[in-house]
């Protein structure tokens, strides 16, 4: 389970290597404001096999106030990490199963 996840993190970090041009897209929800640091729709000239994306999100409300959680989804897998509470994974979730 750990290689899986390490091998998600360095291929997150690939893609941000290969950035052309960021494109950040924001959208808000009940628990905060969803901030779309990278998708795999920004890039209209490559393909890649899976939708993937990277978003950031401050969460509201009570002890989770100003909380930061980003979510790497690479189509498959989904790993929420909180990187201001010492990057501890919050979650892994693959389709209905979630762990965490």
């Amino acid at each position: 389970m750990k290689t899986q996840i390490l091998g998600t993190l360095c291929l997150t970090s690939v893609f941000f290597s290969c950035s052309d041009k960021p494109k950040t897209v924001t959208k808000t929800d009940q628990s905060g404001q969803v901030e779309y640091l990278e998708k795999s729709s920004s890039y209209t000239g490559k393909k890649f096999d899976a939708q993937w994306s990277v978003t950031r999100k401050i969460l509201r409300g009570g002890k989770q106030e100003g909380v930061e959680l980003l979510t790497l989804d690479n189509g498959n897998l989904q790993i929420s990490i909180i990187p201001t509470r010492g990057m501890g994974i919050f979650d892994v979730r693959s389709g209905d199963i979630r762990l965490g």
